[in-house]
């Protein structure tokens, strides 16, 4: 059985490991995203998403189940703000 001391320093390396891949995945969106290249793309995939424009307005004029768009329209702009606050912070 392990004791308190062993649990603690087990989570504290399973910690440190995740951050070491948090930081490794912010170098990578950095090295992708952070030039002129790619930049370029970003400002396609807003366009393509329709990044500026409210969910709901991208639901009703996309036409089809309104709610399951908006949140497809939510779920692709979380993952452009995800990009953009990663090279941008």
């Amino acid at each position: 059985m392990k004791t308190d001391l062993e649990k603690l320093r087990e989570l504290e390396a399973a910690e440190a490991k995740s951050q070491e891949q948090i930081n490794a995945a912010k170098e990578l969106f950095k090295k992708v995203f952070d030039n002129p290249d790619g930049k370029q793309v970003l400002k396609v995939l807003k366009n393509y998403f329709h990044y500026d424009s409210p969910s709901f307005a991208i639901a009703f004029t996309k036409g089809g189940d309104a709610p399951l768009v908006a949140a497809y329209a939510d779920g692709s702009k979380a993952i452009i703000s995800l990009i953009e606050n990663t090279i941008y912070e």
